[in-house]
């Protein structure tokens, strides 16, 4: 009887608290959902036929007191019809933090989840919770994307100055390694395992010198099996520097960019990952180059007004985004936290938008290509022995996308309607880069019709 009494008065008391927030603070709530149908699967299966939808159902929510932001999605995806066993591994769409089985086997299912609270002065921000971070002026960054799932973090966003901006977090990543020790302890219970702990650390600094001119300058690390290394908490100390001072047993990265304004309507990009560099090496064969490098425009108002043209092409070498230790590796849920087609690949994007009578328009195109990521190429990566790019018989998948969307919007814009054609070219469709053996997989060319509806929500 005390035990109710208590959880009687617990419940009383959050909802006095509850009720007294949402009566003083700005508290938002709406439901979300989508439909996206692909009648020959698109990137989402490695067959010439057979269709494809996705389906979501969930809730958003803010609120805002004072200077504290809460905003938190969930959304529960149903996916039918067929797909890759990885949905979206070789896309530039997110991906799953997993990917279930339905009871009879016919159906799949994830749950999408992000929160962030933040606390928001004139000129600095302190958040903390579980959602996307991406770095750089591209569409699809080498330094820090968004292609792995959300995972927690915290960190702080500070306008030093009108023209500097310095930014730190700390992530918690899913190394999918699993934990043998932890494993034990709860022996036969689920199929999921503990897995080893990963944790990432990364600081940005932001300086605009002109109006039209951005230079950003990155450091990150990541480093596993320990919860959190204390050394990594110092924001304003080299991250590098402390990676060595730590006995060099974790991995670390430097990354540079710059953004330059050529007029107010257009704006040339470039970006530049180091994984490990010997600058003696720089131009023999055998070198340690570990680069990625990312190169792109944007021009706005060309044809028509507020249209948009985006040119980018990202190069990326087999070395970089892995360690030597894989529990430092470069990636989250199996997906890289840089670059979405992880190493040694490349891609050539192009998309243009555009407003026409009174609907929209987005036409893409993707030139992409990846290789092997063996443990025999890891290996010798380390003996500075040289490797040729995209070698051997199966080493290699290539894939071209030319999609059309045509966009219209109904009820005050709260629901999107997308109808359009997909063509795809894929050589090798099914390549697995870290298998030592791969065998030949299909050469797919195909067509599919879109028809997406989105509620209240954005992918």
């Amino acid at each position: 009887m005390i035990k109710k009494e208590i959880t009687m008065l617990i419940v009383i008391l959050l909802f006095s608290v509850l009720s007294n927030i949402f009566a003083t603070s700005q508290f938002v709530i709406q439901p979300l959902s989508f439909v996206e149908y692909k009648s020959n699967g698109g990137l989402w299966n490695i067959s010439e036929k057979g269709s494809t939808t996705l389906a979501g159902l969930g809730v958003s929510a803010s609120t805002k007191l004072n200077n504290w932001n809460v905003a938190g999605t969930f959304i529960a995806v149903g996916i039918s019809g067929k797909i890759h066993n990885k949905l979206f591994d070789f896309s530039s769409r997110q991906g799953l933090p997993f990917l279930d089985s339905s009871k009879d086997g016919t159906t799949h299912w994830v749950e999408i989840a992000k929160t962030k609270i933040s606390y928001n002065q004139t000129n600095f921000t302190f958040e903390f919770g579980k959602f996307d971070r991406q770095w750089g002026s591209s569409t699809h960054s080498i330094l820090i994307s968004n292609k792995s799932p959300s995972y927690p973090q915290f960190g702080f966003d500070w306008d030093i100055t009108s023209n500097l901006r310095f930014i730190y977090f700390h992530g918690f990543l899913k190394s999918q390694i699993p934990d043998s020790v932890r494993a034990d302890t709860y022996h036969g219970i689920g199929k999921r395992s503990f897995d080893l702990p990963r944790s990432i650390a990364g600081h940005r600094l932001e300086w605009s010198p002109t109006s039209n001119l951005t230079l950003g300058a990155t450091e990150s690390v990541v480093y596993g099996s320990r919860q959190i290394d204390f050394h990594y908490l110092m924001p304003f100390t080299s991250l590098w520097h402390m990676e060595n001072h730590l006995g060099d047993i974790d991995n670390a990265q430097v990354g540079l960019d710059v953004s330059c304004a050529i007029k107010e309507n257009s704006k040339l990009y470039f970006s530049l990952y180091i994984d490990e560099w010997t600058p003696e090496w720089t131009f023999k064969n055998t070198n340690h180059n570990w680069f990625a490098y990312q190169t792109g425009f944007n021009w706005k108002n060309i044809i028509r007004k507020f249209d948009k043209l985006t040119l980018e092409y990202t190069w990326t070498d087999h070395r970089i985004y892995r360690h030597r230790f894989p529990v430092n590796n470069y990636y989250s849920h199996g997906y890289p936290l840089g670059f979405w087609a992880g190493p040694h690949s490349e891609d050539v994007y192009v998309e243009y938008h555009a407003s026409i009578l009174n609907s929209e328009i987005t036409l893409r195109y993707s030139d992409t290509k990846r290789g092997q990521l063996t443990d025999k190429m890891l290996e010798d990566q380390y003996e500075d022995v040289e490797y040729e790019r995209y070698s051997g018989g199966a080493g290699y998948e290539h894939r071209k996308m030319v999609e059309l969307l045509i966009h219209r919007y109904y009820l005050n814009n709260q629901v999107e309607g997308q109808f359009g054609l997909e063509y795809i070219d894929w050589h090798n469709a099914g390549f697995d880069p870290f298998d030592s053996d791969p065998e030949e997989g299909n050469d797919v060319e195909k067509w599919s019709l879109v028809f997406n509806v989105f509620y209240n929500f954005k992918l």
